[in-house]
């Protein structure tokens, strides 16, 4: 925490929405549902998927698919 003010936690969180942002930025979501999204990116549940989704992006993953406005891209500094 002292290096990235982050907790280990709160940092692997923060590669896993990442990774999900990437697969849904590529159209994963056209062929697999969004709780094997959450699986994929190494969360157990959808529910903690969402909850962290949420938490670092500002948006529920449902409203960024709606959106999919440019402020909330990967380049947006995590």
């Amino acid at each position: 925490k002292y290096y990235c003010n982050y907790s280990f936690n709160e940092y692997c969180n923060i590669l896993k929405i990442k990774h999900a942002l990437l697969l849904m930025e590529n159209d994963y979501l056209k062929n697999h549902t969004i709780e094997s999204l959450s699986k994929k990116c190494l969360f157990n549940s959808r529910i903690t998927f969402f909850h962290n989704f949420k938490k670092i992006i500002g948006i529920s993953p449902t409203e960024y698919l709606k959106t999919r406005s440019k402020s909330y891209r990967i380049e947006r500094d995590l």
